[in-house]
């Protein structure tokens, strides 16, 4: 039986920032981001246990893991255990800007 999560974290945004904080779940996730850029990097953050912001890294085929700043359209792979994530929008000038974060166990 698969449990899913989906979780939203930036929606119709116009305007770079952060946006507000949620419980991820734990487990593999697929970040997506989608609408007008406008020469904006969205990336996802996790909380660490001191408060500090971080920004996740994506999982590759090659055992590599990566910052990604999505500046078009796009998603990518990652894995967390449970935590507080969130997205952040910087700079340019976003119109329709939508993010989210969503995972599948299998179990």
């Amino acid at each position: 039986m698969a449990q899913s999560a989906s979780v939203t974290l930036l929606r119709n945004v116009g305007a770079a920032g952060a946006g507000g904080s949620t419980t991820w779940p734990g487990g593999r996730g697929t970040f997506a981001a989608t609408g007008t850029f406008g020469g904006t990097s969205v990336t996802l953050e996790v909380q660490t246990d001191g408060g500090v912001w971080l920004p996740v890294q994506a999982m590759s085929t090659g055992a590599t893991f990566t910052t990604v700043a999505l500046t078009a359209p796009g998603m990518f792979l990652f894995e967390l255990p449970p935590c507080q994530i969130r997205a952040v929008a910087t700079g340019g000038t976003p119109t329709g800007l939508n993010a989210r974060a969503d995972r599948t166990l299998v179990g």
